[in-house]
């Protein structure tokens, strides 16, 4: 439970970096950004998306990863073997398989819509410390700091959509979208409430953290700091559920 509190928090703090990122390149045309989303393609059937990025040239699905460590990929089946200063290796579900599912989901949408575009997609690791080994070449992983190049390019591609079919995408794109959420965690996991620990956890020793000064949060148990900026603007949902 630990370990998918953790995901969870760690998602979501790389998905607010990227959307900064974002929010500062300046985009060579208009674009629609819609993040954290949950796109339904069939009654009762919802696919959920990072950033879906809309222009008249393109539709680009990113797959946020904010997992720190050395990622191994296995081809067979497809998955990554995460280690990290020597603890123990866990298996990370492939994000190329995650983001192709999205990808077909929404081109069944597109489809559907009779929306003349097929979407693309990468995968953005938010931590530029990550690293990937083994990857095939073909695999779409960019680190967030490259965003900018990335996206802006050097060459002017082929316009597919009229203003007018953008309009009609993201008037249908509204219809069926709705924000993703995946709490209640407890409601999730089929986990009491009375057993958690609530509170910013020391990631070391699980201990409530104190504020140490404006910017740093202090483990009272082994001493361990840490930036605000991990632990995010200090609003409730960033509040870290623990088994006691």
């Amino acid at each position: 439970m630990k370990d998918i509190l953790y995901q969870q928090e760690a998602g979501y703090i790389g998905e607010v970096k990227v959307d900064n990122i974002l929010h500062s390149i300046h985009f060579p045309e208009p674009v629609k950004i819609l993040t954290n989303v949950e796109l339904a393609i069939s009654p009762g059937n919802f696919i959920p998306i990072d950033t879906l990025i809309v222009s008249s040239t393109s539709i680009l699905i990113l797959e946020i990863k904010n997992i720190a460590g050395t990622f191994t990929y296995i081809p067979n089946p497809p998955h990554f073997v995460r280690t990290y200063q020597g603890k123990e290796s866990i298996v990370i579900d492939c994000p190329f398989m995650q983001l192709r599912r999205n990808q077909i989901g929404l081109d069944q949408w597109l489809a559907k819509n009779r929306l003349p575009i097929k979407s693309t997609g990468m995968i953005v690791m938010a931590n530029h410390k990550t690293s990937v080994l083994n990857a095939p070449p073909d695999m779409p992983i960019h680190y967030a700091k490259h965003l900018s190049v990335l996206l802006r390019g050097t060459e002017p591609k082929k316009q597919i959509m009229t203003q007018s079919q953008i309009n009609e995408l993201a008037y249908k794109l509204q219809q069926d979208l709705r924000p993703y959420n995946p709490y209640p965690i407890c409601e999730k996991y089929n986990i009491d409430p009375r057993h958690l620990k609530k509170g910013f956890i020391c990631s070391n020793c699980s201990t409530n953290l104190i504020r140490y000064s404006e910017r740093k949060w202090e483990c009272p148990t082994c001493g361990e700091l840490t930036d605000q900026s991990y632990l995010g603007n200090g609003a409730g949902i960033l509040g870290i559920l623990m088994p006691r």
